[in-house]
């Protein structure tokens, strides 16, 4: 069964330029990286200060104000936003119907997908006050027991989004 990509509610240039930069700083070298089409929702904005106060990264309250807000609803991303050639969007419905019947759900998105090194996902990024810096959650689920999940925190430098920390969040 084929599945359609979902129509994107996501056009927000900003938001894929930091996701881009997460991509470029961590899967550059990847040959398939397969990124479920629809973002993170809601966040945890109380779990994501705590994790950032406990690294002392210095941040102000719009920061996480401006990613809870964001996050607040689901948005289907665009496959033509990203820069790297070898990420594919996978639609929410096709990740759903691997995963319906739970012991066969990998092996058989893996029968599929055999290039696959896996499913990432990610929320929108939340921006400060002066836009110099920005959080953004991925997530990356490989199998059952592997898969990790991260607090990104970046800072524009240059007009360019860099990574200063990456925060773990989850592992499985």
């Amino acid at each position: 069964m084929d599945f359609k990509l979902e129509q994107s509610t996501l056009n927000n240039e900003l938001d894929y330029e930091i996701m881009n930069s997460v991509l470029e700083t961590y899967f550059i070298n990847s040959d398939f990286i397969h990124i479920v089409q629809k973002t993170k929702s809601p966040v945890h904005s109380e779990f994501i200060k705590d994790k950032l106060v406990s690294e002392n990264i210095v941040f102000d309250s719009l920061l996480l104000s401006d990613y809870s807000e964001k996050n607040s609803n689901a948005y289907f991303l665009s496959s033509n936003n990203f820069e790297l050639n070898t990420v594919r969007l996978i639609n929410p419905t096709e990740t759903n119907c691997f995963f319906s019947v739970e012991y066969k759900g990998w092996e058989n998105y893996y029968k599929k997908y055999p290039k696959s090194t896996g499913l990432h996902t990610f929320s929108r990024p939340g921006i400060n006050t002066t836009g110099n810096q920005a959080i953004i959650e991925y997530g990356w689920q490989a199998n059952y027991d592997t898969g990790m999940g991260y607090l990104v925190v970046l800072e524009k430098v240059n007009n360019k989004w860099i990574v200063k920390n990456r925060i773990p969040t989850w592992a499985s």
